[in-house]
């Protein structure tokens, strides 16, 4: 080999390193010490592509179905579960249309996936982002559990989230919260056989309404709740976030006359139960004719809000006690 054809393999070699060994002056290396370190770095290479392949044939569909749902069980709301299920299914029905696999799954990839359900044309760029947020959350499990090194959906290019203006009839006047109430209390006076769970739901249902009224708390934070009856307060965590605040004396009251639990009142009676407690009462036949419309539990949120503004036309005020993160424009542009 002339010397020529030796300078140019030698810079090949170079360009193909360097940028693994920022430290090392490569100028300083002899020909044979080079060579070596790329064939380290070679057989680093095949290392990493075997581990891939390895990982693709024991990603098969029962461990994805097992990785999915191990994944969802982290979500305590049931319809959370169903809506980020159904868009993670439907981004593994397109990768297997494109014949990948999930570990395949480069950011160049992920925008592709995002610029197709863009061009689906959803009426609402919020629903893309929600798809790719689930899609993003499911890899960010994967890369705990050291399935993926990467979730290719971090580096994706994101629309900007719109933020809605409430319709006023989403949001339930304190007449029709009054009448929800009211069901609670039907439940916790019934008699007869076969009612005490009826009675022990309604107890539950009855002060989460009035907690969620008079806090303007998410539903969620019920599963971490803790009380401090002595000093009137509250504690817990909501979207990953701990909150705390003031706990109003009829709750106080109502935790003490139905014997709860002083510390976790509604450790019996979670998130989840009191959703089911709920939305079977907004399909029921005797709320439909009184109420007309159904209600998201959420929507108690939204009814504090307005009620706070209302009694103090403090909008700043608003988004202290909401401890959410949410900036002042956004929240008069919600509610406007």
């Amino acid at each position: 080999m002339n010397s020529l054809a030796k300078k140019s393999n030698n810079d090949t070699i170079i360009s193909a390193i360097a940028h693994r060994f920022d430290e090392i002056d490569i100028n300083t290396l002899s020909h044979e010490q080079i060579e070596k370190l790329s064939k380290l770095l070679l057989v680093d290479k095949m290392k990493e592509e075997l581990s891939n392949e390895i990982r693709k044939v024991k990603i098969d569909g029962d461990m994805i179905s097992e990785l999915k749902e191990t994944w969802l069980q982290q979500y305590d709301s049931i319809n959370t579960r169903r809506m980020y299920e159904k868009n993670l299914l439907d981004f593994l029905t397109w990768l297997n249309q494109k014949n990948l696999n999930i570990i395949e799954v480069n950011a160049f990839i992920a925008q592709k996936y995002l610029l197709k359900m863009k061009e689906k044309k959803y009426s609402n760029i919020n629903t893309v982002l929600l798809k790719i947020n689930s899609i993003s959350s499911f890899y960010t499990s994967l890369v705990k559990w050291d399935i993926v090194e990467k979730n290719p959906f971090h580096k994706c290019k994101l629309p900007k989230k719109l933020i809605e203006t409430k319709r006023r009839s989403q949001i339930p006047t304190d007449k029709q919260l009054d009448k929800i109430e009211r069901f609670a209390l039907d439940a916790i006076n019934a008699t007869g056989r076969g009612c005490q769970n009826k009675r022990i739901a309604g107890i539950y249902s009855y002060i989460i309404i009035r907690f969620l009224r008079l806090t303007g708390e998410r539903v969620g934070i019920l599963n971490t709740l803790v009380i401090d009856l002595l000093n009137n307060e509250y504690h817990g965590e909501s979207k990953g976030k701990k909150v705390s605040g003031m706990l109003p004396n009829e709750i106080a009251s109502m935790i003490i006359k139905y014997d709860l639990d002083k510390i976790n009142p509604f450790k019996g009676f979670n998130s989840v139960n009191f959703s089911k407690w709920w939305y079977r009462l907004m399909k029921s036949p005797d709320y439909i004719n009184e109420l007309e419309r159904p209600f998201s539990i959420h929507s108690l949120r939204h009814a504090y809000s307005i009620n706070y503004y209302k009694s103090t036309n403090d909008i700043f005020g608003l988004a202290l006690p909401r401890k959410r993160g949410h900036e002042v424009k956004r929240i008069i542009r919600y509610y406007a």
